[in-house]
């Protein structure tokens, strides 16, 4: 009986050392702008045949007309500034109003920090992105602004403790 015991204690305590069944998190309850997903798009239905690119280096210009592009490669800035993170989705203030989306972010630490969305009858025709990061040898600013049919701009300051401030700004106009 004592062994009966035994083997039925044994097993309680191995039914009740068992896992959790995993649960599986649904992302698509996620409620941030998908920046990737319209991207992807744009990329996709990409009409123009040329850009115009004017890169500016501490105030010195060059402009180019370019018709050997990848539009991938041009946008990922704006790919990359996705907040559609699960473990971010209380990181962002959200304000929406029927023109505009904005999310902020509540976090300092996050280095996406405002996304503005702006709307015309429910299509994108603005998006604005500002980026910060900032650590004790350097500290980077971004603001990316990107236009639909129209172009993007990229707007880059840093400050690095020895080598002193740069500033970058990127303007590409889309050509037909």
């Amino acid at each position: 009986m004592s062994k009966n015991i035994l083997v039925l204690s044994f097993l309680i305590i191995l039914s009740a050392c068992q896992s959790e069944p995993k649960v599986e998190i649904d992302n698509s309850a996620i409620t941030f702008f998908d920046l990737e997903a319209f991207f992807e798009k744009e990329i996709k239905d990409f009409p123009y045949q040329k850009i115009k690119k004017t890169v500016t280096l501490n105030g010195k210009a060059q402009t180019k007309e370019l018709t050997d592009f990848d539009m991938k490669k041009e946008l990922a800035i704006f790919i990359n500034s996705n907040i559609n993170k699960s473990s971010w989705k209380d990181k962002y203030k959200v304000v929406e109003t029927a023109n505009q989306i904005t999310y902020e972010a509540t976090v300092e630490k996050l280095k996406i920090r405002k996304i503005i969305i702006d709307k015309d009858r429910g299509e994108v025709i603005k998006i604005r992105i500002s980026t910060n990061a900032s650590q004790r040898i350097f500290t980077a600013e971004k603001e990316l602004i990107y236009e639909p049919s129209k172009g993007y701009s990229i707007k880059n300051h840093q400050d690095v403790v020895a080598s002193g401030e740069t500033n970058m700004e990127i303007v590409v106009k889309f050509l037909k």
